[in-house]
């Protein structure tokens, strides 16, 4: 029923009384007011009058119980009542009245306007009357008829209750006067007829929005074209996702129920209240269209008529409209429908089932992102974070997730600051560097104050919940990205990484103290279970691990905190109360590397936290209380692989011995006021004595009893006060042990040469595999292994384009421009071709191998063939390992061989035939088994008891079939001990943490990335200017390799 018409019901004052007679009048009324409605629409058939809902059949309730109310109010208080109930009740109510006399003069213009609105609503209103006498004969019958309503509904009237409260939470915002659901009821029917009464008030004084209400009512309209449009939007959904949009659409704008209103809403760009229509509306429309229809639930049908329905009902009829002009029109229904679109429901069961069918037939897509186990909010996104611009796309926050930073100030006191997200992140990369001011924290002079933060470890929020995540970062200085002040983790981070062969586990005790808090801002001094008046209680003994009152002084806080830790995910192992009353300690760990600080401080902030609400302050001085009272510590446990490992007590031993070498070192980084603590009484040793023994609780470091017995284990540093900063500790104590551990590795790989020895796959014959191992067994070298690898292997795995890299880019990536070739070997070619280099760059004569052959017009096949032709030292010259340049006709070409190299060792059939050895640094050095036991690259120029030499000499004899050249020429070696470690990686798949030299070069102080994109001989930056790596280590022995390596690195 159109509000015109709701409000020419002119219904007695006494329509407004509780008594029966009283409502005898208002029914008497209203069906007088029917009969009229009817008299004047007789002409309009039943059939028209059958599909009809009451839709508004409660609404018209809440209308007369908001008058009800409203007089009543008026006879209890008078004009008071009105303003008791805030400027928008009053203004309502005025609007009410205001409205029912325009409407009065305006009733025929409206009717004729909105006649078929009236034909249902008219109908509407009669069967309400029949059903409201039934139901309203007794009070008895009413409570009867709600009690079988509620058991026939029972998900609808649980809905129904969560939409009183989503309302309630609403208007308490607004008019702050709401107290129950029935007060909200009212308020909300009486802001709607406000509206809708605005609507006519505007319809009457101006014209032009008539027009526009007109050509809303045809836009909205609803025809078999607009559904199709309406799929097309929705895209290629399942039917069933499309009906559920469709119907969802549908009701959001049923919810304003008729076509002024819906123009009011839309067109507005901030609607007072949101057109979305809540599960609760949806149900309970579908069962009274069923009721209406007289037949059973059918889900899919109720989605198709309730979307007919609603359209139908509220925008009539009108012509379909382009829909585009419908979104100019009406902007914000065009964002409702986006947000209806990202709240698709989950499948029902068969869905999901005939969904994992067509999957299996269907193509595989992209592997999406894994997602966290657990339960949160319907429609929860996961990974990266969509930053302020996606926020800003959102009508609302409540599925977002709550990021709280984590880091450490300039003091090593922890901070945070919380930031809104738009998806719980599943690793560090998900989330956001961010930033804050320096100049507050200690970090950064306050004209240059942004500082960063930089994320590194995520944790689970166990204050506010699932999906909610605490987030460990370190900070950094936004203007050079470095380390800001006291970020002792960036440094520990690369210790850490680079004893990473060695994987160091930690294991922190932390002892704390909770006191009593004192006045603000000032230090707190009395420990819980010390009298107010500073008195103490009973000496130190019952405490440690003891239960009961006055003796596990604190225990709700370190309960609590445990568990805290538990849900964070911080590795926490296990608390107990300490020696002095309200000292408590927590262990975590065992942690592997920097995710031990991580841990540690993660769980220090969550321990503040905690006391916050506890009344207490947690303190982490290392001597809290004067007196005969055991101080607090952070006792530090700790091990490596090789203490770890069978045989490990000796090397816990060394380390300890090494740790006595630097105690001074370790104490100035174990945290402030130790000195106070560490005594030599209190189970400490004197902070200027070092010692170490076996359960030893008063040395500096303890080693357990069962290490002793295993013959391996842990050794545990006891020395950490409780406020020291776990990552300068842990980075000391890595330091140390890697120092000591990696001494004895590189002595080790310095020792011995190993080299990786292959016959090329011309010379591979018994003969030549006869010769070979006699003279490698005659020379002192023992072979490890040997064995043959086919060409076919060689091809699949590419190991011949990976040997021979840096030849092959020379050849064919690089231009000579990319080049760097060394002034010595510049001075070399001006003295064999009589011509600067400078001089034949400048005039473009200098050409790869591939557009050398270009140039001459020729193959690669032909080129290679001329290469090989050239003679050293008259047409061709080394400019370093695997880099020749050589003249070709009239022009200049690099690496000219390579063209048809690769193909002599991938030709089916062949092969080649390796052997790794090995012999004492002492015995035989680098440069002498290249030059001396080998041979240079030219066989010719081999000495004659050379490998090389004697191939040459007697390669028919051997089984070759043509003599050696400089391609062909035998036997190769590798041309240092690094090019060694690189090439057995390559052809043996050596793991370099396990190959001897691999090991020494790690704990020189290179890392694996490093090392690997060394093996692709780069140029770096050294002694003045840029060399090949392989250049530059090319001939030395293993110790002067390793420690050249670690200058490169160094320097780069």
């Amino acid at each position: 029923m159109s509000w015109a018409a709701q409000a020419s019901l002119k219904l007695p004052a006494s329509s407004l009384g509780a008594d029966a007679s009283e409502r005898d009048a208002e029914d008497a009324a209203v069906a007088e007011r029917c009969g009229q409605l009817r008299s004047r629409l007789g002409k309009v058939s039943e059939e028209d009058l059958g599909y009809v809902l009451d839709a508004f059949t409660s609404q018209i309730r809440e209308t007369w119980g908001l008058r009800r109310a409203l007089a009543a109010e008026r006879q209890q208080q008078g004009g008071m009542a009105a303003a008791a109930m805030g400027p928008r009740r009053s203004n309502f109510q005025t609007q009410i009245f205001e409205a029912e006399a325009r409407s009065a003069q305006k009733q025929e213009l409206l009717e004729t306007e909105l006649c078929s609105e009236l034909v249902r609503e008219a109908k509407g209103l009669a069967e309400h009357v029949e059903i409201l006498r039934a139901r309203d004969r007794t009070r008895d019958a009413k409570h009867a008829h709600w009690e079988e309503a509620a058991l026939r509904l029972p998900g609808v009237l649980k809905a129904e209750g969560a939409l009183r409260q989503r309302a309630e939470a609403v208007t308490s915002e607004e008019m702050h006067l709401q107290e129950s659901v029935e007060e909200w009821q009212c308020q909300s029917a009486a802001e709607i007829l406000a509206c809708r009464f605005e609507v006519n008030d505007l319809q009457k004084q101006c014209g032009e929005l008539r027009g526009e209400l007109v050509q809303a009512q045809a836009v909205m309209s609803i025809s078999s074209s607009e559904v199709q449009a309406a799929a097309e939007v929705v895209g290629p959904e399942p039917s069933e996702l499309r009906d559920w949009q469709y119907s969802r659409t549908a009701a959001a704008a049923v919810r304003w129920h008729d076509a002024g209103s819906v123009f009011d809403a839309f067109a507005s760009p901030v609607p007072e209240r949101s057109p979305r229509m809540m599960p609760a509306d949806f149900g309970h429309l579908c069962e009274r269209l069923r009721r209406a229809q007289g037949r059973r639930p059918k889900p899919d049908k109720d989605r198709r008529d309730f979307a007919d329905f609603a359209f139908a009902a509220v925008f009539g009829s009108a012509a379909d409209v382009d829909r585009g002009t419908f979104a100019r029109l009406f902007p914000h229904f065009a964002l409702m429908l986006h947000e209806l679109e990202d709240d698709k429901p989950e499948p029902k069961a068969k869905a999901k089932a005939k969904a994992k069918a067509k999957a299996k037939t269907a193509p595989s897509k992209p592997k999406e992102e894994p997602k966290e186990d657990g339960e949160g909010p319907k429609g929860l996104r996961t990974g990266k974070d969509g930053g302020a611009s996606a926020l800003a796309k959102l009508r609302s926050f409540s599925r977002c997730v709550l990021a709280e930073y984590v880091w450490l100030d300039a003091d090593g006191v922890t901070r945070s600051k919380t930031m809104t997200m738009t998806a719980r992140p599943l690793k560090v990369t998900d989330l956001k560097v961010w930033n804050y001011d320096g100049s507050s924290t200690g970090q950064a002079d306050g004209h240059n104050s942004e500082v960063l933060l930089k994320p590194r470890a995520i944790f689970n929020d166990p204050f506010r919940g699932y999906p909610h995540v605490m987030v460990l970062a370190d900070a950094w200085q936004a203007w050079d990205d470095k380390p800001a002040k006291n970020n002792t983790r960036a440094t520990c981070a690369e210790t850490m990484d680079m004893y990473k062969s060695l994987d160091p586990w930690f294991g922190i005790e932390q002892e704390y103290t909770l006191m009593k808090p004192g006045r603000v801002g000032e230090k707190a001094k009395i420990p819980l279970g010390f009298n107010k008046d500073d008195s103490e209680p009973a000496p130190q003994g019952p405490y440690y691990t003891g239960a009961g009152y006055n003796v596990a002084i604190g225990r709700p806080v370190a309960d609590e905190h445990y568990k805290m830790c538990m849900e964070a995910g911080v590795k926490i192992s296990g608390i107990n109360a300490e020696v002095m009353p309200g000292q408590w300690e927590f262990q975590v760990g065992p942690c592997r590397g920097i995710e031990m600080g991580d841990h540690l401080t993660m769980a220090r902030y969550i321990m503040l936290r905690v006391t916050e609400k506890h009344d207490c302050v947690c303190s982490f001085d290392p001597k809290p209380k004067e007196g005969d009272w055991n101080g607090a510590g952070c006792h530090t446990n700790f091990s490596v692989t090789p203490m770890r490992s069978p045989g490990g007590y000796d090397t816990i031993i060394k380390v300890c011995e090494a740790f006595g070498k630097v105690a001074k070192e370790h104490i100035a980084e174990y945290g402030e006021g130790n000195d106070k603590r560490l005594t030599g009484k209190h189970e400490t040793c004197d902070i200027n004595t070092f010692k170490y023994g076996v359960a030893n609780r008063g040395a500096s470091i303890r080693i357990p009893r069962d290490a002793e017995k295993a013959g391996r284990g842990y050794m545990e540093d006891r020395r950490p006060a409780a406020n020291c900063d776990p990552y300068r500790v842990t980075n000391i104590i890595m330091q140390t042990t890697g120092e000591c551990l990696n001494a004895e590795i590189v002595e080790a790989g310095a020792k011995m040469h190993t080299a990786f020895v292959f016959i090329k796959p011309h010379a591979v014959t018994d003969k030549v595999k006869t010769l070979v191992k006699d003279k490698l067994t005659e020379g002192g070298l023992t072979i490890k292994s040997e064995g043959a690898i086919k060409a076919e292997v060689i091809d699949k795995k590419k190991l011949i384009d990976i040997h021979y890299g840096a030849i092959a880019a020379k050849a064919v990536m690089k231009k000579p421009s990319e080049l760097t070739v060394q002034d010595k070997a510049q001075a070399e070619f001006e003295k064999q071709f009589g011509v600067a280099w400078s001089k034949v760059m400048e005039d473009g004569l200098v050409f790869n191998a591939m557009d050398g052959a270009k140039k001459l017009g020729i193959s690669p096949d032909e080129l290679g063939k001329k290469y090989d032709a050239l003679k050293k030292g008259e047409t061709i010259i080394k400019f370093g390992g695997g880099f020749y340049c050589g003249k070709v006709d009239s022009i200049y070409v690099i690496n000219g061989f390579y063209m048809n190299m690769r193909s002599k060792f991938t030709a089916p059939g062949t092969s080649i035939y390796y052997y790794e050895v090995e012999w004492p640094a002492d015995k035989m050095k680098w440069e002498d088994f290249r030059g001396k036991f080998l041979g240079p690259t030219d066989p010719a120029a081999a000495p004659a008891g050379s490998l090389r030499g004697l191939i040459y000499k007697d390669w028919s004899d051997l089984g070759l079939k043509a003599q050696p050249d400089t391609g062909d020429n035998g036997v190769h070696a590798s041309a240092s001990p690094f090019e060694a470690l690189a090439e057995r990686c390559n052809w043996l798949r050596a793991s370099m943490t396990k190959d001897p030299f691999g090991k020494a070069l790690l704990a020189s102080g290179l890392n694996v990335p490093t090392a690997k994109k060394w093996f692709e001989d780069p140029a770096l930056e050294f002694e003045g200017g840029k060399k090949s790596v392989f250049d530059m280590l090319e001939d030395l022995d293993a110790g002067d390799c390793l420690k050249k390596c670690k200058a490169i690195a160094a320097a780069n």
